[in-house]
């Protein structure tokens, strides 16, 4: 008889930067390139240690999309300075 032992999902995803800043023009293009990376690592072994990346809450969620694997940001949405000068996000540690 194999008994296998799987790894639980008790580790929180870390990221390797406690606070991401970018500045951007108003005039930056609407593209799919991304204008900042944001990265992150779970311990935990196999599925559980995946991590997918969103943008959940903030202001201007319509500004900016996030590559669900790789944590890229991008604009999708054109900028107005006088509008709004700068948007704010903060990461969902939950697993």
């Amino acid at each position: 008889m194999t008994v296998t032992v799987l790894d639980v999902n008790d580790e929180s995803p870390v990221f390797s930067q406690s606070q991401y800043n970018v500045t951007l023009s108003e005039d930056i293009a609407v593209s799919s390139r991304p204008v900042l990376a944001v990265r992150a690592v779970d311990r935990d072994i196999g599925l559980a240690g995946q991590v997918r990346y969103s943008i959940t809450a903030g202001d201007g969620t319509d500004k900016f999309h996030v590559d669900a694997d790789t944590g890229d940001l991008s604009v999708v949405s054109p900028l107005d300075y006088e509008t709004k000068s700068s948007y704010r996000y903060t990461r969902d540690m939950s697993f």
